[in-house]
């Protein structure tokens, strides 16, 4: 699985056009598994000034990015986590195990 950026917020350049937009939280893995990250957040899934697509996950109180995966829509897919409780989705590159 790859990881999702790094811990610490990093200054992205406007989104040209956001397709989707929603609340979200999401998680980490401690070493043995993955548990929920405490903050608030937002997911952003746009076409930025480059014209590539971005997957972004940003801290709302914050207001900032602090992931942002840049990929081609052939390469990844969105889907729901079956074997989690509740709301739990990933997004899934085809090069990912």
């Amino acid at each position: 699985m790859r990881k999702m950026g790094s811990s610490s917020a990093v200054d992205i350049s406007a989104m040209q056009e956001i397709m989707l937009e929603f609340r979200a939280g999401k998680m980490v893995f401690d070493g043995k598994k993955f548990v929920p990250d405490s903050r608030k957040g937002l997911v952003r899934i746009g076409r930025g000034d480059e014209g590539l697509l971005h997957f972004q996950w940003l801290d709302r109180n914050l207001n900032a990015v602090e992931d942002d995966q840049i990929f081609f829509s052939e390469e990844a897919v969105f889907e729901k986590v079956n074997q989690a409780l509740g709301r739990v989705y990933i997004l899934k590159f085809n090069t990912d195990d």
